[in-house]
């Protein structure tokens, strides 16, 4: 479902959609502009991903790019700059001001295709969990925000491991990775290819997919995590329904086991604000914070 925005500025009409082209046929969307007061606008309303700039606009392109960086300082989208110049230092000038590379303008199609895939291969990498290999929480908030733009009816699951902190410190990380990466692969064998999936911290995952598909979503997710829960622990704390919790003062507590929590909520319209989605759930999760095994809440119009 996530798609990286890029965006093309250029004055020149021809250079623009040859390389939206050639990006549109690496299964990517491109959108180009030659109005430079719209190109900041929409990099910074929508947080674009790539930008390519011609030296063709009107404004001198190192200083043009040092103005996006100053206008980007929240995000860091990857700049590529495209100059007709063969002059070492007007390239050193644009890579000093913030560009991440600069190519000319007779570069060959396959090799303008593989710098741009190796640039947003880089970008995807550095916004992957390590252990999971889900997207992180700025990139699942976007997927959030594009999705309230869209056409399309969605559901919104905040999956949360329940006492997934105390499971850390008392099992250790390998234990954690282990229940995580198993929760993980559950939840990808019941999404389809549209569906998104990605982090809002460690411990908490949000879905987006159809609404028709979120409650039969939810109950597998609940009934096969709770089924599976004997893997993460001993024995004893499995038959016992608790482990056992120590600190310094040598005071043992008995605490439960982790449990999956999940609340739903569905998008109404346009004018939903991505931060009220957001606390919608989380309000909602909260509310079964007390149940001893995993469930589901669902806000129904």
């Amino acid at each position: 479902m996530y798609k990286t925005r890029i965006l093309i500025i250029s004055n020149r009409k021809e250079l623009s959609a040859k390389l939206k082209k050639l990006i549109n046929n690496l299964a990517q969307e491109a959108i180009y502009t030659n109005d430079i007061p719209y190109a900041l606008k929409i990099i910074q309303d929508v947080e674009m991903e790539f930008i390519i700039i011609s030296d063709t606009i009107k404004e001198k392109l190192s200083d043009f790019i040092k103005k996006i960086r100053v206008l980007t300082y929240n995000f860091r989208p990857i700049i590529i700059a495209i100059s007709k110049s063969d002059d070492l230092s007007d390239k050193l000038e644009i890579l000093e001001n913030g560009a991440d590379d600069i190519i000319g303008e007779e570069i060959s199609k396959q090799e303008f295709q593989m710098r741009f895939m190796a640039h947003l291969r880089r970008y995807i990498e550095s916004r992957l969990n390590p252990s999971t290999h889900l997207f992180d929480r700025y990139i699942t908030k976007k997927a959030l925000k594009q999705s309230l733009l869209e056409e399309g009816d969605y559901s919104y699951l905040l999956i949360k491991i329940k006492d997934a902190n105390l499971y850390y410190t008392t099992h250790g990380e390998i234990a954690w990775e282990k229940a995580v990466k198993t929760l993980v692969a559950i939840i990808n064998s019941s999404l389809s290819k549209n569906d998104f999936l990605g982090h809002l911290s460690d411990s908490e995952f949000l879905l987006i997919t159809n609404p028709i598909m979120s409650e039969k979503i939810a109950s597998f997710l609940t009934f096969a995590f709770d089924n599976i829960l004997n893997k993460f622990y001993s024995n004893e704390e499995f038959n016992n329904n608790f482990t056992i919790q120590t600190n310094d003062s040598k005071e043992e507590k008995k605490k439960g086991l982790m449990r999956l929590n999940i609340s739903i909520c569905n998008k109404i319209n346009k004018k939903n604000d991505f931060r009220q989605i957001l606390n919608n759930l989380y309000e909602m999760v909260n509310m079964l914070s007390d149940s001893d095994k995993s469930t589901y809440l669902m806000d129904r119009a």
